[in-house]
């Protein structure tokens, strides 16, 4: 359903989309046409957070007391829950707004921490960003989750972690939060301003994690022909 906003948004798929969406609708269930209806008003809610958000002045920028003041955890009252839009795999039925933040890029992105139904599962993050098409971080991730299939079987595992990405709508989308993930320009400002143009960065952090020479060998194995 998200997916299709993003088609349902595009004058051009727009009497297409329709079609298809009534179809469904018509051919569902009662319960698939609820959760359908949940999802959708979910990500309307977060787009409209995550907008807020973008708005309000930099030394207003307070994101546990916008989303306080949003009110997102509503969505979830009177025991309203739902299956992510980014992978239905995952009911939701609560925001931990104390660990939701957003990002320092030009679009600010905003994080999400939803709580899992499931008391055994842990928190699941998502990033919902306006201001930014990502229809083709979906094409491009769809063709690298090919690759690594095709990797596979022939026998290389070039141990990839392909995280979700949907867009759900012409500037707006959601995209999967790696846990435990580093970016490539964290690792080299903690080596100062020459960090992004030293050879052996890379090389430095690995070792600082991994200080034994059997624990740096088999990080480098993600970096080697597995043949």
């Amino acid at each position: 359903m998200g997916a299709g906003r993003a088609f349902g948004s595009d004058i051009h798929y727009r009497s297409w989309y329709s079609k298809v969406q009534a179809a469904l609708k018509h051919c569902c269930g009662r319960r698939l046409r609820q959760e359908l209806e949940n999802e959708q008003r979910l990500v309307k809610v977060l787009t409209q957070a995550a907008n807020k958000i973008r708005m309000v002045e930099k030394s207003r920028r307070k994101v546990k007391d916008l989303m306080k003041k949003i009110n997102i955890s509503n969505f979830f009252k009177d025991g309203i829950s739902c299956r992510l839009p980014l992978d239905p795999a995952v009911f939701v039925d609560g925001v931990d707004i104390e660990a939701c933040t957003f990002y320092n890029a030009n679009s600010l992105p905003l994080e999400v921490s939803f709580i899992n139904a499931d008391s055994q599962g842990r928190n699941t993050g998502v990033i919902c960003k306006t201001g930014d098409n990502l229809r083709q971080d979906m094409l491009v991730l769809q063709i690298v989750r090919v690759m690594d299939r095709v990797w596979l079987q022939a026998g290389l595992d070039m141990r990839m972690v392909i995280y979700r990405c949907l867009s759900t709508g012409r500037d707006q989308g959601l995209v999967e939060v790696v846990p435990e993930a580093v970016t490539l320009a964290k690792i080299q400002q903690e080596w100062g301003l020459g960090g992004a143009l030293r050879e052996d960065t890379l090389e430095k952090w690995f070792h600082m994690w991994n200080r034994t020479e059997e624990a740096y060998e088999e990080v480098l194995v993600c970096f080697r022909d597995p043949r």
